[in-house]
């Protein structure tokens, strides 16, 4: 362990950390006379009866705020994957994940295989009307639980009608939102409606 410490920091002086180990109250002869040691020195250094110790100090705190981080960035990646191969409008995407539509684009090509063979134009189809009904009682259920992002509800409506596109479902949903930009191609998104 004491040899993997030493290793780690010289490579670390090597490489340019030099500044972060000064902040961390490593003295600068201290590093100048480890880094200038021949690896026989430090090895006997290592094994001798010296009485070295190295002490480590762990930030349970920033640790554990670092994982959370991953994980969070992990789920949102997870979240817009699953936005994206379930057939999003690319005004959804690109709102609610603030990427851009080339990205969306890429995405799409990368998660729905031959996403650009079978890329139709044209208006989305209007679902059964019983279905339609359905739908707007699921919303206005799911409206009412203010814990839920819309991402999250959208999120449970798929869940609920998973054998229809996430943009069949929207385009349902807001069949009777009066359109703030009604020139507009994109006007059938707009996150403010819900």
């Amino acid at each position: 362990m004491k040899a993997e410490l030493l290793n780690h920091l010289i490579y670390r002086m090597d490489s340019g950390g030099m500044d972060e180990l000064l902040r961390g109250a490593a003295e600068p002869t201290v590093l100048d006379s480890l880094r200038d040691r021949p690896a026989r020195d430090l090895i006997k250094l290592i094994n001798g009866s010296s009485g070295l110790k190295f002490h480590i100090e762990f930030c349970s705190n920033k640790f554990i705020n670092e994982l959370n981080r991953m994980d969070m960035m992990t789920g949102d990646t997870k979240v817009r994957e699953y936005f994206v191969a379930n057939g999003a409008p690319l005004e959804m995407i690109t709102e609610m994940f603030r990427v851009t539509s080339a990205q969306v684009r890429d995405w799409r090509n990368m998660l729905i295989p031959g996403y650009e063979a079978k890329k139709l134009g044209g208006r989305t189809r209007m679902l059964p009307e019983k279905l339609r009904d359905a739908l707007h009682q699921k919303w206005a259920a799911l409206e009412k639980n203010s814990k839920l992002s819309l991402q999250d509800r959208v999120y449970a409506m798929h869940q609920q009608y998973p054998n229809y596109t996430i943009h069949e479902l929207w385009i349902t949903i807001n069949e009777f939102t009066p359109r703030k930009n009604t020139d507009s191609v994109n006007s059938s998104f707009d996150l403010h409606v819900c």
